[in-house]
């Protein structure tokens, strides 16, 4: 099986677009978020930190996210 997480620049950027396209479709936000900790995993992301709501994801290719668990899931792309 071809592994599609090695073609992929900026993975944070990636994963955010995933979890915009979802947002635009009515996800709801427990699937919303266990999709987005899925194709976090999917291309490689590792958990860096977490602080109560708030947690920090790592890829191999030196990007970073940062996902909000509440009031309402967010998610974005950290320089």
């Amino acid at each position: 099986m071809l592994d599609l997480s090695k073609h992929i620049n900026n993975k944070a950027r990636w994963v955010k677009g995933e979890f915009d396209d979802k947002v635009e479709a009515g996800f709801s936000a427990s699937q919303l978020y266990r999709d987005t900790i899925e194709t976090i995993g999917f291309v490689g992301g590792k958990l860096g930190a977490a602080t109560g709501k708030v947690m920090f994801y790592y890829f191999p290719d030196g990007t970073k996210l940062k996902i909000t668990s509440s009031p309402s899931i967010t998610c974005e792309v950290i320089k």
